[in-house]
């Protein structure tokens, strides 16, 4: 035996090497086999991540072999005995241990067990370290089912922490708590606690204060907790968050800026007028937090007509400053920077969210807009232009009561969308209308180029003419010729990709005549290894849309199926990576591409984000709808097992059933899983089925997977003859629709059983 077989793969030896100073990957341990675990067990509370992860793989490996078991068993319960020791200085290293133990099954009965100690550390040890180490084990166990009854019981000591007189504790529990709510298990008993949480939003230090204020958010914008999040601001709770915006600390003021959209209504107090005036009189010179007031405004504004009012008209004699003095020091931030952008394009999406939810509250800027734009000409920005293009759309369409300056304005401008304006208004103006866009259409400047054809391509759709698309679909292949030409330079930068994404998004392009793109491989490759990754990623799914473009993008799937495995791709970005594979995985020429990396995709099905797992779900059914049952591949096939744990899963029984379904058209993988799910209809197993077997059941007799092979009526008749009050109940509900169509199918069958027949009318008879 030697370190890397002991390790399970050569990858972890350096590691270990340093856990066990500096031993060599080659040296035997068969001269004193047990030697490592006294300083593995130890390495499992190394503040070093990598270490910790390292031993704890180590002693899973080990603990498998008999030579190690003894040994490691006796380490691992002096690690619970000195939990039960009333010593910080052996308490805090056994918490470190068991929040590692926690992450491998091997020794979840042995962390289970220690359950209750853990819990002791947390609400009688008077160490504040210990009471933070237990807070830190519980958030590692929280990520696991398996112990879940063991948070559920610990949960209500972690809020009784917020009454300490220790700031780090309370924030320290709040931290606990916000990782208990990112489990769906615990969503119930949470809710439950909003209430408390909210009460931190007083407390006495500003580091709890802003850390309460981004849990908030965070649940907020979950359906399951915002009702209860709401429900807990009374009025005294909403006047302080409001007071917050006047803190000394600026990550206080900031926090409240960005939870306040989500907690209060207009029919509350504080009033819109009062609520709007607040927040404009605290935008600073600060470009962080104005951008946040910024984003506020907007944010209230698109929730309720009222706060647009709020800005413009006065709602209460009692209001310090008058609307006319809020809207002007807003729009006194567009001042043209061009190292400053971001301000006055958080302006501008909130002007555009008043101009679509009230007009009239902008009649009094709307003046302004044409020196706006000549004072930022200059400024080369595309999150600035499209900003702009959001206002002047929104400018462009005031609903029934069309504004003559309005229009005159954004005409003048030559960018208007007639989706949803009155044609009739335009119609006399089309001509010069049209040479105004198609003006803008040639522009030099590729940026300005594209939102033209965008906005010519839109305004063609609503007012077509005979041959009206001709200018326009040369210059879409102009605009294509220019990217192709940036894109095959040296290094070709993100905004190409996203402007190729743009110009393959509009309407105008699927019928441009733009040619092959045969010799852009190799670049979009290249680019799908560095940061351009996601912006290259989306250009081929809007591009794929074009079967004249499939060829090459699909030459780059192996690429694409590489981030998922990148060291350096988020959980966000993987997720993504997965979105696109299963919009790609529509194509046909992509589906066998994907389907060759399948084996990149299954180890997905064990990830510990449920989104992950189930984007890997949807990307593998894809992969198998179409294709006949001979021709599954085995690797696909071989996840049978994990599939069959994914159905016990809630946010991954949908889509694990539905696989599951569909490979069951193969005839030999159905009768492995029959085989498997047989023994749970028994009269002899203990305990009663699951109901993800149930809905996985359920969806073979839906979809008509079961034949008249004799594994087929063999679980059929288990089922019928099972006494387990569940499995009746079950089958009842498919007495009148789906099973007596199975009965029809298969009594000219010479392999259907005469018993079957009879157990199905006993049991009908027996529940009349």
């Amino acid at each position: 035996m030697n370190l890397v077989s002991v390790l399970g793969s050569a990858g972890d030896v350096n590691t270990a090497k340093q856990i066990l100073g500096g031993m060599d990957g080659t040296l035997g341990l068969h001269e004193n086999e047990n030697a490592p675990v006294p300083t593995l067990v130890t390495s499992l509370s190394d503040s070093d991540p990598e270490i910790s992860r390292a031993a704890l793989h180590t002693l899973s490996n080990l603990a498998k072999q008999d030579a190690f078991r003894e040994t490691i068993n006796e380490r691992l319960q002096a690690i619970s005995d000195a939990l039960k020791r009333n010593e910080s200085k052996t308490r805090v290293p056994a918490l470190k241990a068991y929040a590692a133990l926690a992450q491998d099954d091997t020794f979840a009965e042995l962390v289970n067990r220690a359950a209750s100690q853990i819990i002791v550390c947390l609400k009688d040890d008077p160490d504040d370290d210990v009471q933070v180490a237990a807070m830190s084990t519980l958030s590692h166990l929280s990520r696991d089912e398996a112990f879940r009854l063991t948070i559920s019981e610990a949960a209500p000591h972690v809020v009784s922490q917020l009454e300490t007189d220790n700031w780090a504790i309370r924030l320290h529990a709040l931290r606990t708590l916000s990782i208990f709510a990112k489990n769906d298990m615990f969503d119930d008993i949470m809710k439950s606690f909003i209430p408390r949480i909210v009460k931190c939003l007083k407390d006495k230090d500003e580091d709890v204060r802003v850390e309460v204020s981004g849990m908030l958010l965070d649940l907020v914008q979950q359906n399951v907790y915002r009702a209860s999040i709401r429900g807990a601001f009374q009025a005294s709770e909403r006047k302080f968050l409001v007071d917050m915006l006047s803190d000394g600390f600026r990550p206080v003021r900031m926090a409240a800026l960005a939870l306040i959209p989500n907690v209060v209504e207009p029919d509350t107090s504080p009033i819109p007028g009062a609520l709007m005036g607040t927040i404009v009189d605290h935008i600073s010179d600060d470009e962080e937090e104005c951008i946040v007031a910024l984003e506020a405004i907007r944010a209230l504004v698109e929730q309720d007509v009222a706060y647009a009012k709020g800005l413009t008209q006065q709602d209460s004699t009692q209001d310090e400053v008058p609307p006319k003095i809020r809207m002007s020091k807003i729009i006194r931030l567009l001042r043209p920077d061009k190292s400053k952008c971001r301000i006055p394009t958080a302006v501008l999406l909130a002007l555009s969210a008043m101009a679509r939810q009230d007009m009239r509250s902008i009649n009094e800027f709307v003046d302004v807009i044409p020196k706006m734009f000549s004072d930022f000409e200059d400024i080369d920005e595309p999150q600035f232009w499209d900003a702009a293009a959001k206002l002047l759309l929104a400018l462009a369409s005031p609903g029934g009561e069309p504004n003559a300056n309005v229009h005159r304005i954004v005409l003048s401008l030559g960018l208007m969308v007639l989706e949803s304006i009155d044609q009739a208004v335009l119609w006399f103006e089309f001509d010069s209308c049209r040479s105004i866009v198609l003006g803008l259409v040639q522009s030099a400047n590729l940026n300005v180029r594209l939102s033209a054809i965008h906005v010519a391509d839109m305004f063609t759709l609503a007012m077509p003419e005979p041959g009206g698309d001709g200018e326009l679909r040369a210059a879409a292949k102009d605009a294509w010729v220019k990217l192709l030409t940036e894109l095959k330079s040296t290094n070709p930068s993100v905004g190409a990709f996203e402007n190729l994404f743009k110009l393959a998004d509009y309407d105008i392009f699927a019928g441009t005549d733009t040619g092959p793109i045969t010799d852009t491989g190799p670049i979009i490759a290249a680019a799908l290894k560095d940061q351009r990754a996601l912006s290259c990623l989306r250009a081929i799914s809007k591009l794929s849309a074009q079967s004249r473009f499939r060829d090459v993008l699909a030459s780059v799937v192996s690429q694409i199926t590489r981030l998922l495995s990148n060291k350096n791709s988020d959980a966000e970005m993987r997720l993504e990576v997965l979105e696109h594979l299963l919009a790609l995985a529509e194509y046909q020429k992509f589906r066998l591409k994907i389907q060759e990396r399948a084996a990149v995709i299954i180890p997905i099905l064990e990830d510990s984000d449920s989104r992950m797992r189930v984007g890997a779900l949807k990307i593998l059914l894809r992969l198998v709808q179409e294709v006949p049952p001979e021709t599954f591949p085995d690797e696909i096939k071989s996840t049978m097992p994990t599939l069959l744990m994914l159905t016990q899963q809630l946010t991954t029984r949908e889509d694990s059933v539905a696989l599951i379904t569909s490979l069951a058209r193969d005839k030999t993988l159905r009768s492995t899983l029959l085989t498997k799910i047989l023994p749970l209809t028994l009269n002899s197993v203990q305990g009663p089925i699951s109901w993800g077997h149930l809905c996985l059941i359920a969806c073979l007799f839906e979809h008509k997977r079961l034949e008249h092979e004799p594994s087929d009526l063999q679980f059929l008749l288990s089922l019928i003859t099972s006494e387990k009050d569940e499995v009746q109940d079950f089958l009842l509900r498919f007495m009148t629709t789906t099973l007596p169509e199975y009965l029809k199918t298969w009594r000219n069958v010479e392999k259907f059983p005469a018993s079957i027949s009879f157990a199905f009318s006993s049991l009908a008879m027996s529940k009349r």
